[in-house]
């Protein structure tokens, strides 16, 4: 018998149960178009609004057809996000697969990386960008969380609605004040890049940035137009004044011929805004805003960054 007949084939290893990152970028874009699809069935079938008047109709003024038109495209462009994402993730995955598994030796360092990655602890170097940067971050998640408490409710039967009197009150107040840290932030960023334009910004420019931009900036400022417009539209009642950008800008669009036509047009532009950061989300440096946490998360310590493994003794290691 030959020798390569009594040689023992390696047994194969079996196979990882644990999802990869691109099984879970879908499975997140998925979870959302999902999540968004069902909040828009349980909306149609709760269409009683509170008696208390201080609550407000969530697609006020918005044909059925238009708000049926969102519960459809918003599940699509969640589920083309996850799979862009994941198309991005295999390309990472290219390379050999390295031990960044999180253990009891080294949870708390992680937990460490995440936050400073979530603060921007590596702009804050530059004070200026690392506060510019976390005006726009923050008030994005701020923004992006008190939609979601609105939609949420949206859902709820009659009785369980929560956003009726004080409580209203205050998710006003802090859809502004999120709403005005976000368009600060912007501002400021167009500021720095186009007027003020510093060497390590002037280097590094490139169309996508006023893409970017400009797409942020009519996010907010519809948003505050669309608001303005139905507080002057259902008579500037005292209990919307916590709007405190809303409701001054109300007064100028008082005498404003053909007042819902003009708060449905605000109000597309602001959802066709939040519909085009979603489609350039996965593709573009926005990405950075969940791959940098995660990556300084994931971050190596026991070498320098960039530095290789040392190579094996070629002499001694059996090589296929």
């Amino acid at each position: 018998m030959s020798a390569a007949a009594t040689t023992a084939r390696p047994e194969s290893k079996p196979s990882s149960r644990r999802p990869t990152p691109a099984q879970i970028s879908i499975a997140i874009g998925g979870g959302l178009a999902l999540v968004t699809a069902a909040s828009g069935v349980a909306g149609a079938f709760n269409t009683a609004h509170p008696d208390n008047p201080v609550s407000r109709e969530v697609f006020w003024n918005v044909p059925d057809a238009v708000e049926l038109a969102f519960y459809v495209a918003l599940p699509l462009l969640f589920l083309f996000g996850g799979f862009t994402m994941a198309n991005r993730v295999k390309n990472w995955q290219r390379g050999t697969p390295d031990d960044r598994s999180t253990n009891k030796h080294n949870v708390k360092r992680r937990m460490g990386d995440f936050r400073s990655g979530v603060y921007m602890q590596t702009l804050m170097r530059d004070r200026a960008a690392g506060l510019m940067h976390s005006l726009m971050y923050f008030g994005f998640l701020g923004l992006f969380g008190v939609t979601t408490l609105l939609e949420i409710d949206h859902q709820m039967p009659l009785n369980f609605k929560f956003l009726v009197g004080k409580t209203y009150q205050t998710h006003n107040f802090f859809g502004d004040f999120f709403g005005v840290l976000f368009v600060a932030g912007i501002v400021w960023a167009i500021v720095r890049r186009y007027v003020q334009r510093p060497y390590r910004i002037r280097i590094k420019n490139r169309p996508e940035d006023a893409v970017i931009l400009i797409m942020f900036l009519v996010l907010g400022v519809s948003g505050f137009l669309a608001e303005g417009m139905r507080i002057a539209q259902v008579g500037r009642p005292s209990h919307e004044q916590t709007a405190f950008i809303g409701y001054p800008l109300s007064a100028a669009f008082t005498n404003t011929a053909n007042q819902l036509g003009w708060h449905r047009a605000f109000w597309l532009t602001h959802v066709f805004s939040f519909a085009a950061f979603l489609v350039i989300l996965p593709i573009t440096k926005l990405r950075h805003m969940f791959t940098s946490p995660l990556n300084m998360y994931l971050k190596d310590r026991e070498r320098p960054k960039g530095a290789m493994r040392p190579m094996p003794n070629l002499m001694e290691t059996s090589l296929e």
